[in-house]
């Protein structure tokens, strides 16, 4: 549901990465003593969570929300996503009261940075990994090809 929320609250939200940078600077902002509801690891871009990445195809899978390919002016690839309908109704549908605290931190979290440049939006995501590295588990799976060093600043 927080995932949905970050999107009914954005409107929509440009490209994988954004989403992974928003919802980390939630998670941030919310949890007092980790771990959260997605585990994170430092990785190509920063902060990066296999469990927002699955949950975002599972929710596109479900079409709770809608991903469309898009280019860049650079004619890049980049998706699009939005909250969709049937993900709007879930969404209300699945409100609880535990959620509270996650609405205000999206709501702070999409006004301060759901604009922002990419760029900028990672070094402020590296920021607050540094700050906060107990969000951080010590290495990603193995399936990623293992640990990509204990970076915590941005190449």
């Amino acid at each position: 549901m927080i995932l949905l929320t970050l999107l009914d609250r954005a409107g929509q939200v440009w490209g994988k990465t954004r989403i992974q940078k928003l919802l980390f600077l939630t998670e941030a902002e919310v949890v007092q003593f980790p771990p959260g509801p997605f585990q994170y690891y430092l990785y190509k871009h920063g902060p990066f969570s296999l469990d927002v990445a699955v949950t975002l195809d599972r929710l596109r899978d479900q079409e709770w929300i809608a991903e469309s390919l898009q280019r860049t002016a650079s004619g890049n690839p980049v998706y699009l996503y939005s909250i969709t309908d049937p993900g709007r109704e879930a969404l209300t549908a699945g409100k609880a009261p535990s959620l509270k605290a996650w609405e205000a931190a999206l709501e702070k979290i999409t006004s301060q940075y759901a604009r922002l440049d990419l760029p900028h939006l990672v070094e402020e995501a590296y920021a607050q990994a540094r700050k906060r590295p107990e969000l951080l588990a010590a290495s990603p799976p193995t399936f990623f090809g293992g640990p990509v060093g204990d970076r915590t600043e941005p190449r």
